[in-house]
């Protein structure tokens, strides 16, 4: 007997299209393979939605080859990202709401964040909610900074070309372990996965590789992938007293003494190494508590926020800004001069852009040329973009 795609129908396939449209970071900015994809499907959208059902359904739908970006990171290296056409981005966010619930509560502990619903919640009176990517960030970074009042030593790495090398075949059986009565969705979904990959020179398909895009359902996946990993470091802090913390693959274990550490990052790689897996050598280190705090800046983070909602409560009251936007010129100087070489600076760095964009200040003007050599991401992320927009008048 044929079967369906659960749940697929227009009306969902619309409200993943608005939600998409909504909740995305940066949607209107979105690269796209015409400027007019997403204004031709919104306009034609019942048609163009009934016929998409209709093909996924009749087992006629193929993802078609998506465009390759590659979006600058530092020192010359560059990341994959792919653009979708709209039919396969929807097909995409379609298939991750489906699943989302069920691969977030598996994941989902204490001191494991970065795995952000991309279907909202409600709160307390009802209303839906987005959550956010910054506001889970900063409790990730309130975490650590409390961990580290107790222990002497925090050991940091992150993973090697993460998403690239998330093996699709162990990603699927680990899914289909975790979420039941759903298995055309699955279908659906590791058909596109398998489907959208870049295969270069014809060469065989290794199923390495999620792809990377900006429309926010990878990050799901790879969130998830790591589940095993984090009740093998769970169970590893138990035994020796330590605190274990994730932010997507960005992995910190707060300990007592520096051989703790050392036995960390050996658990780790052994537990990675399971998944296919390897840490990145060069963001890999074993910091005092002293100097872990100076180089995640904690303090800097508080001020920034301070002054962030200064500045925008000041502007929705209409009230004079010229004296917080000062403030926030002398704070930038002053940080920079002592902590430009810190690993983590160019995070401080991007809500610096925010919040001069937000005050239309011209004051990084003279500077963009040099964090366009030495930071290439705040391009591709448009936190350059952005600020340039928001001063084009100036």
């Amino acid at each position: 007997m044929k079967q369906t795609v659960e749940n697929l129908n227009k009306g969902n396939l619309i409200k993943a299209f608005k939600r998409l449209k909504k909740s995305t970071k940066g949607f209107s900015s979105l690269i796209v393979r015409d400027p007019l994809d997403y204004l031709d499907f919104e306009i034609n959208i019942d048609s163009n939605v009934n016929s998409l059902v209709f093909e996924i359904n009749s087992s006629n739908y193929h993802p078609q080859r998506p465009y390759l970006h590659l979006s600058a990171k530092s020192k010359g290296i560059n990341r994959p990202t792919v653009v979708f056409n709209i039919e396969d981005a929807l097909v995409y966010r379609f298939c991750i709401e489906q699943i989302e619930d069920e691969l977030i509560k598996k994941t989902r502990q204490k001191n494991v964040r970065g795995g952000i619903k991309i279907t909202p919640n409600k709160n307390n009176d009802g209303d839906d909610f987005y959550e956010k990517w910054f506001e889970d960030w900063m409790k990730h970074q309130k975490a650590i900074q409390a961990s580290l009042e107790n222990k002497k030593f925090l050991v940091t790495t992150d993973i090697a070309s993460y998403f690239e090398n998330i093996n699709i075949l162990v990603l699927k059986d680990l899914v289909r372990g975790d979420v039941s009565g759903k298995n055309c969705v699955l279908n659906l979904l590791f058909y596109f996965l398998e489907n959208t990959r870049f295969r270069h020179d014809y060469e065989v398909n290794t199923f390495n590789g999620l792809p990377q895009e900006g429309i926010d359902c990878s990050r799901i996946l790879a969130y998830y992938f790591l589940s095993s990993h984090d009740h093998a470091m769970a169970d590893f802090c138990k035994i020796h007293a330590s605190d274990f913390y994730r932010f997507v693959d960005d992995m910190s274990i707060a300990v007592n003494t520096e051989v703790d550490g050392k036995w960390a990052l050996k658990q780790m790689a052994e537990s990675l190494r399971k998944l296919n897996l390897v840490s990145s050598i060069e963001k890999t280190s074993i910091m005092e508590s002293s100097k872990a705090k100076e180089e995640l800046f904690f303090d800097e983070n508080v001020r920034l926020t301070e002054l962030e909602s200064e500045l925008k409560n000041k502007i929705k009251s209409g009230e004079d800004i010229k004296q917080t936007v000062k403030e926030i010129e002398e704070y930038y100087v002053k940080i920079k001069s002592k902590k430009e070489s810190y690993k983590n600076w160019s995070k401080v760095l991007k809500r610096f852009y925010s919040l001069f964009t937000y005050a239309k200040s011209n004051f990084f003007f003279d500077k963009l040329i040099d964090h366009l050599k030495e930071y290439p991401l705040l391009f591709s992320e448009n936190k350059i973009t952005k600020y340039l927009l928001q001063n084009k008048e100036q």
